[in-house]
């Protein structure tokens, strides 16, 4: 099991790290917050209680709106009890530069980064813990990650560190990215926009 597990994620991580996370199980109770910010849930575990994010605007992420920046992401276990719903912060990860904001005339368009360095994240609905890949940190060298399965508790269940290939980002590797991006920038925002000097 612990063998098939680190071949998903390997596999996962070397091949989808920028998928899109997986819809919600279901919605919390509308007074259940973090910071002021509505919880997300992603995974409902067996006691009842359940594990989810605090949702945010793009816009409150980049510090658009006077606020500072949010660079991390905190995974919550919240659960109803006889004094209310309680929440306890499972992890907290790195999601700084996970989306890419490009300005458009008077505003922003925000489009998944394509060469992300944030952590990777993803629940296991199975065991209702946290899978998380760890891609930057003094002690990782290029193209190496740590892995690690934290449980709804908090407990690390397991950590590996992995070693990709590295991949030099060259400009024959960039430019059809760039393209990319600047056909949609430019039908969504409605002017020409140049992600090139």
């Amino acid at each position: 099991m612990f063998s098939r597990r680190i071949l998903l994620l390997t596999l996962s991580f070397s091949t989808a790290c920028g998928d899109q996370p997986p819809e919600p199980v279901r919605t919390p109770p509308t007074s259940v917050s973090y910071q002021g910010f509505r919880i997300q849930v992603h995974v409902l575990l067996a006691d009842g209680s359940f594990l989810g994010v605090p949702e945010m605007s793009l816009s409150i992420r980049f510090g658009l709106w006077g606020n500072d920046p949010i660079h991390t992401t905190t995974v919550l276990r919240v659960r109803q009890s006889e004094q209310g719903w309680l929440q306890e912060e499972v992890l907290t990860y790195n999601s700084r530069n996970a989306t890419l904001r490009i300005p458009v005339n008077d505003g922003s368009y925000f489009a998944r980064q394509p060469y992300s360095d944030a952590d990777w994240r993803r629940f296991d609905r199975e065991t209702g813990a946290v899978l998380l890949g760890v891609r930057t940190g003094e002690e990782l060298r290029p193209g190496e990650a740590d892995m690690i399965e934290v449980s709804a508790s908090g407990d690390t269940v397991w950590r590996r560190r992995v070693a990709l290939a590295p991949v030099r980002l060259t400009r024959t590797l960039l430019e059809p990215t760039l393209d990319s991006l600047e056909s949609v920038v430019n039908r969504t925002g409605g002017s020409r926009t140049r992600l090139r000097p």
